[in-house]
Formats: structure tokens, C-alpha cells, sequence
């Protein structure tokens, strides 16, 4: 009986594969992102036309590091999940983990450092003044924060 549930457990090889074309489209999406920052940086420096580059570059970060935290998750639960019997020595660092709560802390500090990027992004799109609502985000990541920084220290 435990056999056969065991083999469930390549139920995960479709959301695997699934979350690792969809990192692979952001990064193509952050890609196209960038190199549209590039080209309206080249219109605004050598054309004098009105633009923000930087806007569309730092989208194009936001963007990556969302791609990160699909391939980080995809690698992750396929290590766990997948192939969790096999021992590479070839895997990155940071792939090597053997249980859940690993794949969560690092899910989570990946998720901590696109915040701060996406706040940072949208408070540099904010061509008015500054309200309440632009805390919203900022809040989040504190929090956050806090909670990861609370989970390290029991552990």
C-alpha cells in the first residue's frame, strides 16, 4: 500500500514542469523588459525624448527574481519530491536540502528580496506625492521579515 502512494509522488513531475516553463517565460518577459529599458534609455540620451528608463529596467528585475522564486520552487519540490533518493554533487549549494522547511526558508528569503525590489519599483513609479497606500508593500516585507527572522531562530 505505502508502494503504491509512494508513486504519487510523480503527480509533482507535472506542477514541476509546469512552474519551471513559466520561470522560463518570465525570464524571457524580463528580457524583452530590459532591453526595451535599453533601447528608450538610448532615445533618451541621444534623442533628448521623454522617458524613464530605469522604471522599465527595474521591471525587468522584478520580473527575474519572480522567475527565480518559480525555478527555485519547481528545483526544489522536484529535489524533495521527485528525486529526493538521489545524492548529486554536482548541485548547486543552494540546492542542497533534504526536507521541506529548507525549500521554504529559501523560498522565503527569495520572496523577501522580490518585495523589496517590487517596492522599490513602485515607489520609483510614483510621479506624485507619496500616500499611505505606498506603505502597503513595505509593511509586507517587515512582516515578513520579522516572521522569517522569528522561524530562523526557533530552528
Amino acid at each position: 500500500m505505502l508502494h503504491q502512494l509512494l508513486k504519487l509522488r510523480y503527480v509533482f513531475l507535472l506542477a514541476v514542469g509546469v512552474t519551471f516553463v513559466n520561470s522560463i517565460i518570465l525570464i524571457v518577459l524580463g528580457c524583452v523588459r530590459a532591453f526595451e529599458g535599453i533601447i528608450l534609455f538610448g532615445q533618451v540620451t541621444f534623442n533628448h525624448t521623454e522617458g524613464r528608463p530605469g522604471v522599465l529596467i527595474l521591471e525587468s528585475l522584478d520580473l527575474f527574481l519572480v522567475a527565480f522564486v518559480f525555478m527555485i520552487f519547481s528545483l526544489g519540490m522536484a529535489k524533495i519530491f521527485i528525486f529526493n533518493n538521489r545524492e548529486e554533487k554536482d548541485l548547486p549549494s543552494w540546492l542542497n536540502f533534504t526536507q521541506f522547511v529548507e525549500l521554504k526558508m529559501l523560498l522565503w528569503e527569495t520572496v523577501i528580496v522580490t518585495l523589496v525590489v517590487y517596492s522599490l519599483t513602485n515607489l520609483i513609479k510614483m510621479e506624485t506625492a507619496l500616500t499611505w497606500d505606498a506603505l502597503i508593500f513595505p509593511l509586507i516585507v517587515l512582516i515578513l521579515t520579522i516572521g522569517y527572522w522569528l522561524m530562523k531562530k526557533s530552528h
